[in-house]
């Protein structure tokens, strides 16, 4: 705790007797034991050196500060001492924006706060530790910006602050991020860290409130704005079809080294937006369009080999309207890995949707030759965080979305109780079909006869290795005919549809379960 050289006791109507302007030098104190009434006539200015060691105007246990306004607020520091919860009156002397904080654990608690107007980035924090400034560009995933209007500088002088829930009388945001972006965020002595976790605040207009929960090693309290992230988990069959007992939900990873060559497959660019085969089928909406989100970051990082971490390939992401499932609002493109974990360009976070407001969504996921999922409902706002794992690998039939008929269908169900996404699904025609108009056989035929290197067209062609939309097993080959061949895999997918009952090879009705 800081020493002070100074203290004034001070007790209700007692504060009045100061000469006017009250204020506190540095480095002492003025000590309220009862209430204090800020708007008092003829006190209404109340200020404090704001120094390495300010002045302060406290309050201990018990004590409050009343009649805070816009002309009657503390220009500089106050400190409350005790376990009580309290509302701090900063702000600037003619703008009021207040602190408050909840009930600490133990009387011997204190804890300090000044409203700091300017950009923390060029105006200074004067309090150790970190003292000096806190630039806005230095923010932690999901923060995306921090406001530059200005800072409350925050001192746990005894005791550490944790859990303490701060909540903020904001200045207008309405330029800066809309309410539901907005988070508090603390810096912890090299960047802005969220503090809140999810949308709290209740609106970006003047005064309105923004909350978080205070954790260790916060010097200084700001505003910032976030963007959705999404943690995800999904299996596609193809990468696990044929794998042996205790592997049955690993995917391989042979698209990326592959059994036949030891090459990589799996491009640096996303797929769904640079190969011609897939742009069309996979429309591109907000942060999906962006080519700052279309390529891997650090692919010798990306596509290392890293056990069951081990990228496997690209998938594509949609966020789809609350109110109509149908309604595409944001999608995104990124790696899943062998354990189903999905991560976006960078080779680890959750997947960002910088531009997305935090709202409601249903989630589905596609995959250029698998068929596509989607959650049953919108899941809340909170969900989409750093922290959240939404699990497509567990999910229920009942949290899955399906056209009636099609309960139980919208992923296949491994050996071991997992669900994955539907192989087979090779013309990205949104069905799984063998024989017939429209037939994914016909396009594994295609992709062998037509290889470049297959001069003489033939069906029975073995060296089709490469990253093709035929390939249903994901090993890296397009094969027609002979062992291990994809079109009878295809078949086989086919008949043991469990809505197939009479094992009909022409069967037209293996549907993608999406809007």
């Amino acid at each position: 705790m800081k020493q002070n050289l100074l203290t004034l006791l001070l007790c209700g109507a007692a504060l009045m007797t100061l000469a006017q302007p009250n204020h506190v030098f540095s480095p002492g104190e003025a000590i309220a034991y009862g209430p204090v009434n800020l708007a008092t006539a003829g006190a209404q200015g109340w200020s404090t050196d704001r120094a390495a060691i300010p002045g302060y105007f406290s309050a201990y246990q018990g004590a409050t500060y009343t009649g805070a306004s816009d002309a009657a607020n503390v220009n500089g520091y106050v400190k409350k001492y005790g376990n009580d919860a309290f509302v701090f009156p900063v702000g600037t002397g003619t703008d009021l924006r207040t602190l408050s904080m909840s009930a600490p654990s133990l009387a011997t608690e204190a804890y300090a706060t000044a409203w700091i107007l300017g950009n923390p980035t060029s105006t200074t924090d004067p309090t150790a530790p970190n003292a000096g400034l806190h630039p806005v560009s230095a923010v932690t995933v999901p923060i995306i910006a921090v406001s530059p209007v200005g800072q409350w500088d925050w001192q746990a002088t005894s005791g550490n602050g944790v859990g303490l829930t701060i909540t903020v009388s904001i200045p207008d945001m309405t330029v800066f991020s809309p309410a539901n972006s907005l988070r508090l965020v603390g810096w912890n002595g090299t960047s802005w860290i969220d503090l809140s976790g999810s949308n709290t605040a209740s609106g970006n207009t003047e005064n309105s409130t923004l909350s978080g929960t205070m954790v260790a090693g916060i010097t200084a309290v700001g505003i910032g704005s976030a963007y959705l992230t999404l943690r995800l988990k999904v299996l596609l069959e193809g990468a696990v079809l044929g794998n042996s007992a205790g592997l049955e939900s690993t995917m391989r990873d042979e698209l990326r080294n592959s059994p036949f060559t030891s090459l990589r497959y799996i491009p640096d660019a996303d797929p769904y937006t640079f190969d011609p085969g897939y742009a069309t089928l996979f429309t591109k909406v907000g942060d999906g369009a962006n080519p700052a989100y279309q390529t891997v970051l650090n692919p010798g990082t990306m596509f290392n080999s890293r056990g069951t971490l081990s990228a496997t390939d690209w998938i594509f992401i949609q966020l789809r309207s609350k109110t109509n499932p149908a309604t595409i609002l944001g999608t995104r493109s990124a790696i899943v890995q062998r354990d189903g974990t999905v991560v976006d360009i960078d080779g680890n976070s959750a997947i960002r949707f910088p531009s997305m407001p935090a709202d409601d969504y249903y989630i589905s996921v596609r995959h250029r030759n698998h068929l596509g999922t989607m959650t049953a409902a919108p899941l809340p706002a909170a969900t989409f965080n750093s922290t959240t794992l939404i699990d497509f690998t567990t999910m229920s039939s009942a949290n899955l979305w399906n056209n009636a008929g099609y309960d139980g269908m919208e992923q296949a169900t491994l050996s071991d109780g997992k669900r994955a996404l539907w192989a087979g699904n090779a013309n990205g025609d949104n069905k799984v079909k063998y024989q017939g108009g429209g037939n994914d056989r016909t396009f594994i035929q295609s992709d062998v006869v037509n290889f470049p290197a297959n001069t003489t067209l033939n069906i029975n062609y073995d060296q089709a290795i490469g990253y093709f939309q035929a390939d249903i097993n994901m090993d890296s080959k397009a094969k027609y005919q002979g062992s291990g061949n994809d079109r009878t895999l295809l078949q086989s997918l086919v008949l043991g549809y469990l809505l197939n009952t009479a094992l009909n090879i022409n069967y037209d009705l293996f549907l993608e379960q999406l809007p």
